[in-house]
């Protein structure tokens, strides 16, 4: 691996005296106790194979919030003003460092990796070599199997109000995955109430890779009630049918004119509709579309609306695909949705598609970016 590129991956644990661009010192310590969110910081203090974790604080001029923690690279919250100037916390997360060390099933805000798709009944190969990788209730190795980023403590570095640095190694004993990767999560937060993800990888061997930051949100406010009125919007003309436990089927479908065409925005009760119509159940199913290739990168390809609270939600991202899904709790309303942008979600399985392959020494780059703003 080039050492240069990867001593620029690995990030000291401690960050009391990093220097920010004014020349002072600038130190998590000196930020409140208590987040706009109300998460109280101390909350998430732990140590974990002698890596500390914390949780991180970004704030802009406009007073807008994310809070970060270093397990798993979890966004934890946002908090961004509506319509009627009060701020909301609009993503769904936990309160303590505790509820994400006994969480199963859903992880909201975490990093997923070091690959997030599909590999259809765990069996791939690179290079003409066979691989064999765990498999879930899927019956595909997915979601970063049974090591998943959003379980691993990253490294961190913060040195202003605005941005984050998280990092860490992930070697090749995990899931028998070729290659020792570096990765290293640029979080900035902009003036213009915007969250950019960056996230950079490389690795001495080729591998696969597919790292994405899933957040669940509700724009009208955590725990508001259900986002059956927010309004969907999805720029494709394409998507990816999966089969009945999610998993995509390898094809694309043209989706102008049919009832997954999101192009002119639809409420979430519709995106929920699509597979209870197809399997008769209220458990849905992740739905994928497929963004264009040669589009403009900083055009947003999805937007979120809630008509209840005013806030909007743009995304831009590098990636080919978007994954949607919503997240109901207990019950059957859907009280949050992920707009999630990532790689081909079984690319390792049909070489037509984009395989996620990493080579050995080559650089990984992907750019997600949130833009919150106010309905006219």
């Amino acid at each position: 691996m080039n050492r240069q590129f990867l001593s620029l991956l690995v990030i000291s644990a401690s960050i009391s005296t990093a220097a920010c661009g004014s020349g002072e010192t600038y130190t998590v310590e000196s930020q409140p106790e208590i987040t706009q969110s109300g998460l109280h910081k101390s909350a998430f203090d732990s140590m974990v194979d002698s890596t500390q974790i914390k949780l991180y604080t970004l704030t802009n001029a406009d007073s807008m919030e994310v809070c970060i923690t270093n397990y798993g690279a979890h966004v934890v919250s946002i908090t961004v003003p509506g319509r009627d100037g009060v701020k909301r916390n609009v993503v769904a997360g936990f309160d303590s460092i505790g509820a994400y060390f006994e969480a199963e099933g859903v992880y909201p805000g975490g990093m997923e990796g070091r690959f997030a798709g599909y590999v259809r009944d765990g069996k791939t190969e690179i290079d003409g070599k066979p691989l064999t990788l765990p498999v879930g209730k899927s019956g595909s190795y997915t979601a970063g199997g049974t090591s998943p980023w959003r379980k691993r403590v990253f490294n961190a570095e913060q040195t202003s109000d605005t941005t984050l640095t998280l990092a860490l190694t992930s070697g090749s004993e995990e899931d028998k995955l070729p290659g020792d990767v570096a990765a290293r999560i640029d979080y900035t937060l902009h003036s213009d109430n915007s969250l950019s993800v960056n996230i950079t990888a490389m690795s001495d061997a080729k591998t696969l890779m597919d790292a994405t930051q899933k957040i669940y949100f509700n724009l009208s406010g955590r725990d508001s009630g259900n986002v059956n009125t927010h309004k969907l919007a999805i720029k494709s003309e394409q998507y990816l049918p999966i089969d009945s436990l999610g998993t995509p089927l390898g094809h694309t479908l043209m989706c102008i004119w049919t009832p997954r065409d999101f192009n002119k925005g639809k409420s979430v009760s519709a995106f929920m509709a699509l597979d209870k119509e197809k399997y008769k159940t209220e458990d849905v199913k992740g739905s994928y579309w497929l963004l264009a290739r040669n589009r403009d990168r900083k055009i947003p390809v999805a937007t979120i609306t809630s008509p209840e609270s005013g806030i909007t939600l743009s995304i831009s991202a590098s990636y080919p695909v978007l994954y949607v899904r919503t997240y109901t709790g207990n019950g059957k309303n859907p009280q949050y949705i992920t707009v999630t942008p990532q790689s081909f979600p079984v690319g390792p399985n049909y070489h037509s598609w984009d395989s996620s392959i990493l080579d050995k020494d080559s650089v990984y780059h992907t750019n997600a970016t949130y833009r919150f703003g106010i309905a006219e």
